[in-house]
């Protein structure tokens, strides 16, 4: 999508490798600018909670307060491809973080990843979604499903992919 929109915007900031201010400034000054990114395919899931898809705004049921865990074996490298929405973070007096919902909508957070193919970029996202624990939380899985099935092997055919 052409759109700076979440959540395309999270995996803009994981596959861009040019600086954001370039960008914005060539934008503004209507100029080209050559883009650099990493080489792969890339793919963002939403992680939400209930009442996600159905009210935005509703107080009874809220996830509002829940708090989120992660595994402990989720390291610095994991982290940088989970990307908050409305989760906030209070460092505890023993220096611990603790992350919380912060809002009544359910959207949580999205996932990152970046692969030689949609299928890695799935099991990567997945395998950090995996040690994120929030009571009932859900996403899509299907995510990049019919990219793969339909929409690669058209653009190949058309010779915009290899």
């Amino acid at each position: 999508t052409p759109r700076l929109g979440s959540p395309i915007i999270h995996l803009h900031s994981e596959i861009h490798i040019s600086k954001w201010g370039e960008l914005l400034k060539a934008i503004a000054d209507k100029k080209d600018i050559k883009l650099k990114w990493k080489k792969g395919y890339g793919i963002v899931i939403m992680v939400c909670l209930p009442p996600f898809p159905y009210a935005t705004k509703i107080k009874r049921g809220s996830p509002f307060g829940l708090e989120v865990h992660f595994d402990d074996s989720l390291v610095k490298n994991d982290f940088q491809h989970v990307h908050f929405e409305d989760i906030s973070m209070k460092k505890l007096k023993n220096g611990a973080k603790k992350y919380y919902i912060s809002d009544h909508r359910g959207f949580i957070l999205y996932v990152t990843a970046i692969g030689e193919n949609i299928e890695e970029s799935r099991k990567r996202a997945k395998k950090v979604i995996d040690k994120i624990y929030i009571p009932k939380m859900f996403y899509r899985n299907d995510i990049g499903l019919n990219f793969e099935k339909d929409s690669a092997i058209k653009l190949k055919n058309w010779g915009y992919l290899e």
